[in-house]
């Protein structure tokens, strides 16, 4: 049986699943919701406990805690900025942003390809899109650094952080509202005015594509570098290393939150309204019965996909983005990997392990000399002149 009681956090007890197709089926399931704010008091799935990894759950209305209609209304808003082909269009400015912080690597004798290079990719490219400017990403990232690994939510760091962290959200959604632009941000601010969209919304909304847009792209970043300098032959199979590093490495190790609306039922479990449903994507992820041989890296794998992007109504928005942003950044590095040598044993690497997120704190690399230029050959002399 893969769905199973177990207690989470300070206490709180939910169902928790781990095989690949009812996970798929927990993901996809009609009377599971992700809104909260449908239940009243005496059916409150939290009452009075709480742990870390809910915060995304009362926040403002969002795409990861709404379902229909606020769940469509809120997705058809950012939805065409993040099809296929508008990322396709923006591949050029991913790689030449992937150039330049390669090039902030390769200029040192030493670097720490998370904070030089994994995280400024999305965390740039994201801001690019979004309409904002590169320092609002520099100050959200370290931010949430200091919300998400702070142990306890009374501590004076965190308050301080999430009241700068809101207070610099509301400044960027007064600056979209006010004076929209041509980025996601602005389409938000218009939204706004148009009264599709409450302020508290439109906080809410840019709060989690920034911090979405980077944290969970950089995990994947960081893993894939890590498994390039341990086996440099990955790289002639990039698409694969993609995705098998984000089939074995899920920076979102749990799908978020998920409600019983209704009494129901999932793989023969009987739930009841408001109990919470909590899906292991990672388990799920390497389920021998839909992945043989589930814990080898194998950039040939055939089968059915991951499921770190999710899958159903609340697919991850920015997934093609995503992609198309570890691919590059492999891809980007692969050919300097001969100068990249690990300063510290893989299994000492500081990680942020969280039913959230996960991923590497640190990659610190020394990077050897490039390799000098043979000189040019002189002009052969014309024996005839």
């Amino acid at each position: 049986m893969t769905v199973r009681r177990a207690t989470v956090g300070d206490g709180l007890t939910v169902w928790r699943v781990t095989g690949y197709h009812d996970v798929v089926a927990a993901l996809r399931h009609p009377d599971l919701g992700m809104d909260p704010h449908r239940f009243d008091r005496d059916l409150d799935p939290f009452g009075a406990r709480r742990v870390p990894e809910d915060a995304i759950a009362v926040t403002g209305r969002q795409l990861l805690n709404s379902d229909p209609p606020d769940h469509d209304r809120l997705r058809r808003l950012a939805q065409p900025h993040f099809t296929r082909p508008r990322i396709a269009a923006r591949r050029a400015t991913v790689t030449r942003i992937a150039a330049e912080q390669l090039a902030v690597v390769l200029a040192s004798d030493h670097a720490d390809l998370v904070t030089d290079y994994a995280l400024p990719i999305p965390i740039r490219t994201i801001c690019h899109i979004l309409g904002l400017d590169d320092r609002i990403g520099a100050a959200v990232t370290e931010l949430t650094e200091v919300l998400l690994t702070t142990t306890s939510q009374r501590d004076p760091r965190f308050l301080a952080a999430g009241r700068e962290f809101d207070r610099l959200l509301r400044a960027a959604a007064s600056s979209a509202a006010d004076d929209p632009g041509t980025g996601v941000a602005g389409v938000l601010g218009r939204a706004w005015h148009d009264g599709r969209l409450s302020r508290r919304e439109l906080v809410s909304y840019l709060s989690l594509l920034l911090l979405a847009g980077y944290e969970t792209t950089a995990s994947a970043i960081a893993t894939g570098i890590l498994l390039l300098l341990d086996d440099p032959s990955l790289a002639d199979r990039p698409q694969g290393l993609v995705d098998e590093t984000l089939r074995l490495h899920p920076p979102i190790p749990y799908g978020f939150w998920r409600y019983a609306v209704r009494d129901t039922e999932l793989a023969g479990v009987g739930l009841v309204r408001g109990d919470i449903v909590l899906a292991s994507i990672a388990e799920a992820n390497r389920d021998p019965g839909a992945f043989p041989d589930p814990d080898r890296l194998d950039p040939d794998r055939r089968g059915p996909g991951h499921l770190s992007f999710g899958s159903g109504l609340h697919h991850c928005l920015g997934a093609e983005l995503g992609r198309a942003e570890v691919l590059i950044a492999l891809t980007t590095v692969a050919p300097h990997l001969p100068r990249l040598r690990l300063a510290a044993s893989a299994d000492t690497l500081p990680r942020r392990s969280s039913m959230l997120f996960q991923r590497l704190l640190h990659l610190p690399v020394t990077v050897a000399p490039a390799a000098p230029t043979p000189d040019a050959p002189s002009p052969r002399r014309d024996p005839c002149a």
